[in-house]
This record gives structure tokens, sequence and C-alpha cells, in this order.
């Protein structure tokens, strides 16, 4: 028999964590991958090649800058869901510990 816990977690923090959990995952699923995946800070820098250099053809490259911009912003997006799911999961585990 599975023993279980009951975490106290700001409303925000849930609400956030509610966002990034999967449809079909369990909280404790989620806790889990969460904690054990915990993503990487990285510094973002300048690449010398932005869709508004492609535009402008200061760059010569074979793909179609609005299709480049487009998956820039779903990468932007699920770095920032993947951000605040693990602050999220970094918050339960604390509150765990106290």
């Amino acid at each position: 028999m599975t023993d279980y816990k009951t975490l106290r977690v700001p409303e925000d923090a849930y609400d956030i964590a509610k966002e990034s959990k999967r449809e079909k995952e369990t909280w404790g699923e989620f806790l889990q991958r969460c904690s054990d995946n915990p993503p990487e800070i990285r510094e973002f820098v300048e690449a010398g090649e932005s869709p508004d250099d492609l535009r402008a053809g200061l760059v010569s490259s074979d793909i179609d800058p609005d299709k480049l911009s487009e998956q820039l912003d779903v990468i932007e997006s699920a770095a920032k869901e993947a951000t605040q799911a693990a602050q999220s999961a970094e918050q339960s585990v604390e509150e765990l510990q106290r």
C-alpha cells in the first residue's frame, strides 16, 4: 500500500504547477519529473542571425524568416513553461522539507 502526504502550497504556485502538469499525469509523477530533471539555467547571447536580419537580407539562408520567428516563439514559450514548472516543483519540495 502506498503512503500519502499532503502538501500546503501558496495558491498561485499551485495554479502555475497545475498549468504545467500533463493531463494524464498524477501529482506524484509531476513532482518526480520536475525534481529528477530540473532544467539548466542558460544565458542567452546574440547569435547574429535574427529573423529581422533574414528579412533584411543581411544573412543568407534557406529558412523562411516568418517560420523561424514562429519556431522561436514556440521555443521561448516552452522554456518559460518549463521554468515555471521547475520553480513550482522546487517550492513544493522545499515545503516538504520543512
